[in-house]
């Protein structure tokens, strides 16, 4: 079985109390792995620089083409304070190409407006399964570059099952709980999984 990701690999950098410390991200790469795991053939769609350590990748068998950019990889801080948790962006890769795929299965999880709405509505004709994890689709950043999330409408035809939290639930349906998840079937989304 072949899965396709289409998302941003990325560099966290997590701060908890005085230690830093430096780590790779992003559905591509855990997606990625996943798959791996599940002896499925993973191929990414991706875009990450220099500064990306692709051997990880490689040594995982996890497939990708025409993902080196001359930008430098989209790079997240993630602060831990306590039980408060707060996002912030660093640095943003350039854009994901369309490139088809013959997957039988498709992942599209952006994670800060890597994938165009054109590119998207491409993605979503190349399979019948696909699931959407819209959380890139739906953020912003404050003055201070920290993450919020922001009401957004999405195109959810010919989307399989979409996975949001309880709040990028929200920013999509501008509801609550089961009449949420209702709203995202009506909006096209055949089902849909909140965590």
């Amino acid at each position: 079985m072949k899965f396709a990701v289409f998302s941003h690999c990325t560099i966290d950098t997590i701060e908890l109390d005085t230690s830093s410390n430096e780590q790779i991200g992003g559905a591509a790469c855990y997606c990625g792995i996943t798959a791996r795991n599940l002896k499925f053939d993973a191929k990414i769609h991706t875009k990450f620089g220099n500064d990306f350590p692709k051997e990880f990748l490689l040594r995982n068998k996890i497939e990708f083409e025409n993902a080196l950019s001359e930008q430098p990889t989209t790079r997240f801080k993630i602060t831990i304070s306590g039980s408060d948790r707060t996002l912030s962006l660093l640095n943003t890769c350039e854009p994901i190409e369309y490139s088809k795929t013959n997957a039988d299965g498709i992942v599209i999880s952006p994670v800060y407006h890597e994938i165009t709405n054109d590119v998207y509505k491409k993605i979503k004709q190349d399979s019948s399964f696909v699931l959407l994890d819209p959380q890139g689709f739906l953020r912003r950043t404050d003055s201070e570059k920290r993450i919020i999330l922001e009401k957004t409408d999405i195109d959810l035809s010919k989307i399989s099952t979409t996975k949001t939290s309880p709040d990028e639930l929200f920013c999509l349906t501008n509801n609550i709980g089961i009449e949420a998840m209702k709203n995202l079937q009506k909006k096209g989304s055949r089902t849909c999984y909140c965590h």
